[in-house]
């Protein structure tokens, strides 16, 4: 490892957690369309906005982060402890 770190050929380490060990039961996948086109200040308010919520949130969101495909404009990644807690 240390040859390969040294080399390039590893540069960095990651960590993956056990998400049933941490309470975690559910993965969703949330894909959203919005109505709309956003002007740059828009975004940047539903980001600050997302922020806050995502600190306040009960549950652990992975990712959310905007995009182009499927026909829906970005995604939700987020855990739940159970399909109740999702609902």
């Amino acid at each position: 490892m240390k040859k390969l770190e040294k080399e390039g050929i590893i540069k960095e380490y990651t960590v993956i957690p056990d998400f049933g060990k941490l309470g975690y039961g559910l993965l969703a996948l949330n894909f959203v369309k919005l109505t709309k086109s956003l002007s740059s200040e828009e975004i940047e308010n539903a980001r600050k906005t997302a922020k806050e919520k995502v600190e306040q949130s009960r549950f652990g969101i992975v990712m959310l982060d905007r995009g182009i495909g499927l026909g829906f404009d970005g995604v939700i990644v987020s855990l739940y402890k159970d399909y109740s807690e999702y609902a």
